[in-house]
C-alpha cells in the first residue's frame, strides 16, 4: 500500500509506480479528487488502473460526472469496513484481468 499525503503526490506516485488501483477522496489537498481523476485518465501509465473514490461530500450528479471520467465505484464515508472490502476485492480482481 502506498500513502500520499496530497493529490499531487498520489499522481507522481501513481505516475512512477505499478499498482493494483487507487483509493481517492473527492475533498483532496491539492488537486481536488476529479481533478485526480481527470490527470490519471489522461496518463498513459495510469489509464487502466481501477478507481475507488470515497468521499462523506458528494452528491449523485458528482457520482455521475466520476462514472462518466472514469471511476470505477464511489462510496460514502463513513466506509462500512465489510463494503469496503468486498470492493477492493472486486477492484484488484478486474485489475488483473
Amino acid at each position: 500500500m502506498i500513502g500520499a499525503s496530497d493529490a499531487t503526490e498520489a499522481l507522481r506516485l501513481l505516475s512512477e509506480q505499478s499498482v493494483d488501483a487507487a483509493f481517492l477522496d473527492i475533498s483532496m489537498p491539492g488537486l481536488n479528487g476529479m481533478e485526480l481523476v481527470h490527470d490519471l485518465r489522461n496518463d498513459s501509465h495510469t489509464i487502466g488502473i481501477p478507481i475507488l473514490m470515497v468521499s462523506d461530500v458528494g452528491s449523485a450528479e458528482d457520482w455521475k460526472l466520476l462514472h462518466r471520467m472514469g471511476v470505477d465505484c464511489f462510496l460514502p464515508k463513513p466506509l462500512n469496513p465489510l463494503t469496503f472490502t468486498a470492493v477492493v476485492k472486486a477492484l484488484v480482481g478486474k485489475s488483473g484481468q
